[in-house]
């Protein structure tokens, strides 16, 4: 920039009054800038060129001194039109000076100005037969090699005069690209939420969706939409999930299908045996015979009781959600407990754990019938193994109640509670196999208790040292009419 006031100063020096204006509008026409003479000297008299920032960051106003007047001038980036406006600036200047005036003329220019100045000779610049014609003109020609350089003829075919070269590159102020950058930012956050949002809504509802199919419910299972419309990798993703839903739905039920079908066809026979059973004269058996024979009647018995847990437990998927009503936790406790008190070999104490926010308040949310075959299989299973103390304690929240069964058996080892509520999966290693039973009855438990939204966890006795069973369910309400219960 004090490269063109120095320019202007040093044209505009040479003329007075009208000329003086008039050459100031003829610099302005040729270079692209906007020169204005003001009647007002610079405030800083030793000083003949000020330059301040405007209120706009890229650009700049420089006032020069021209005597007693300022010469007034906005600049901002440097273009084609400016470069060329330069050198005829240059070049009337060169014309008015003699050759050693011409030397240092450039040695100020190359000191004013940011990128190089000088005379060239054609021996250091290929021009090709066009350019030279253009130069010849009076044109200038313009390079980009390593950025703009503008190249004019000097009358001298052989000589010109070269300007640059300018770096092409435009710098912005850093607060104006702080403030791009951030718009951009915010341009992409919004265009990302955009196109984001529907994504997450529909993976959302596909998620639920999924969440709705319920195994052995096929009518629920019609109901579900998992597919998700379009042509994306989520509307195949949701189509290769709904037919991997219908093929494990399908199996499932093909499954459970069999096994109560084999159920019912063991029982026809089973119902035979038992009554030919019934028919044997038990009298005329001798000692040998009748301990067989009653043998017999128990496996028969053991068959039998298989058969009813294998028809349960397929059928405990098809169940209707569980009405939940109102029940004394105490006294049911006590009621399950009772009959088997003169069965078992080891005694079985139930505690209350107290519990200051519910004091004495022993009423919960619960589906009976469920909970007495969960209560009734998980004490039958701790008198199997239990050497003399069977403990029930059970503690009531405000959100809910815990049931804990512990024994003081052998306990149950951590490779087989991984796995001891799958079907059929007894301990043969750390309890007695004469005692195990069919190994559907923690099954049955697990999916009741998963039927009344609870959860159930095996862990070792810290009190007697066997198996210690852990029911929690997280639903309670205060003591209300069962009309006023809904279902869930």
């Amino acid at each position: 920039m004090s490269g063109v006031a120095y320019l202007v100063q040093q044209g505009a020096s040479r003329h007075q009054g009208e000329r003086q204006l008039a050459w100031l509008k003829l610099a302005s026409n040729i270079t692209d800038l906007s020169f204005n003479l003001v009647n007002q000297s610079l405030k800083d008299s030793k000083k003949n060129l000020q330059i301040k920032k405007t209120k706009f960051n890229d650009q700049f106003q420089a006032n020069v001194a021209l005597g007693d007047k300022t010469i007034q001038f906005d600049f901002s980036i440097i273009s084609k039109q400016f470069m060329e406006g330069v050198n005829k600036l240059i070049l009337n200047e060169l014309a008015l000076r003699n050759t050693i005036e011409r030397e240092g003329f450039l040695i100020e220019l190359n000191y004013q100005f940011n990128y190089p100045i000088a005379m060239i000779q054609s021996l250091d610049v290929a021009l090709t037969e066009f350019e030279k014609r253009q130069l010849g003109s009076g044109l200038v020609i313009f390079r980009f090699e390593e950025g703009i350089s503008a190249i004019s003829g000097f009358g001298d075919p052989n000589t010109f005069l070269k300007s640059g070269a300018v770096s092409a590159f435009v710098t912005y102020p850093t607060s104006l690209l702080l403030i791009a950058s951030f718009a951009l930012f915010v341009l992409t956050l919004l265009m990302s939420l955009l196109l984001i949002r529907p994504l997450e809504k529909r993976f959302s509802m596909f998620s639920d969706q999924v969440d709705l199919i319920k195994l052995g419910n096929k009518n629920i299972f019609n109901r579900v939409n998992i597919r998700q419309p379009g042509n994306d990798e989520l509307s195949t993703l949701s189509i290769k999930v709904d037919d991997m839903a219908k093929r494990i739905i399908q199996y499932a039920e093909e499954q459970q299908q069999m096994t109560r079908s084999v159920s019912h066809e063991i029982r026809t026979p089973i119902v035979k045996m038992n009554y030919r059973l019934a028919r044997f004269n038990q009298d005329n058996m001798n000692e040998s015979e009748l301990k067989n024979f009653n043998g017999l009647k128990t496996n028969m018995a053991e068959l039998d009781s298989l058969v009813d847990e294998l028809l349960l437990y397929s059928s405990l998927d098809k169940m209707p959600s569980p009405e939940l009503v109102c029940i004394n936790l105490y006294q049911f406790l006590q009621d399950q407990i009772k009959p088997l008190q003169n069965l078992a070999c080891a005694d079985i104490h139930l505690k209350t754990i107290k519990n200051t926010d519910t004091d004495t308040d022993t009423d919960v949310l619960s589906f009976a019938p469920y909970l007495s075959r969960i209560m009734q299989n998980l004490l039958t299973n701790a008198q199997r193994y239990a050497q003399q103390n069977i403990w029930v304690s059970f503690i009531v929240t405000q959100t809910g109640f815990t049931i804990v069964v512990e024994d003081d058996g052998s306990g149950i080892s951590k490779e087989l509670a991984s796995k001891i509520f799958e079907p059929f999966v007894v301990d043969d290693e750390s309890r007695n196999s004469a005692l195990n039973g069919h190994g559907l009855g923690l099954s049955i438990v697990n999916k009741m208790v998963s039927a009344l939204s609870g959860e159930i966890e095996v862990l070792s006795s810290e009190r007697l040292g066997g198996a210690c069973f852990v029911l929690t369910f997280n639903e309670k309400s205060d003591p209300v009419d069962v009309s006023n219960i809904s279902k869930t």
